[in-house]
């Protein structure tokens, strides 16, 4: 079942752990604060809107049409990806990076 549904206008997102008990306690606690504020909510629902324009792109090309960073960008694309909102392409020299990357695509 997909993660990301539409619910009055409002898209509700549910999130599986993006961290893993290996992962350092301060992980963990990065994990709880973006998620509790919204801002892993609203990363995930800028990049899928970016990606309906920009389908295609790898994680560091999309960032660039973003006010979120690369880094922030590449995260999310697992959430997106696990929700199955988004699925890997082939991959291609990238514009930002210029070395190999995954395209994203919108499913």
């Amino acid at each position: 079942m997909p993660a990301i549904k539409e619910f009055q206008g409002q898209l509700v997102i549910e999130f599986s752990p993006a961290t893993r008990k290996t992962h350092p306690v301060t992980s963990c606690i990065a994990e709880r604060v973006i998620t509790k504020s919204g801002s892993r909510k609203y990363h995930c629902k800028i990049i899928l809107e970016a990606l309906k324009y920009h389908n295609g792109s790898t994680s560091a090309e999309l960032a660039g049409y973003l006010p979120i960073t690369q880094e922030q960008t590449h995260k999310r694309m697992a959430d997106l990806e696990h929700n199955s909102y988004i699925r890997k392409g082939r991959k291609k020299i990238c514009d930002v990076k210029n070395s190999w990357c995954v395209t994203w695509w919108v499913i």
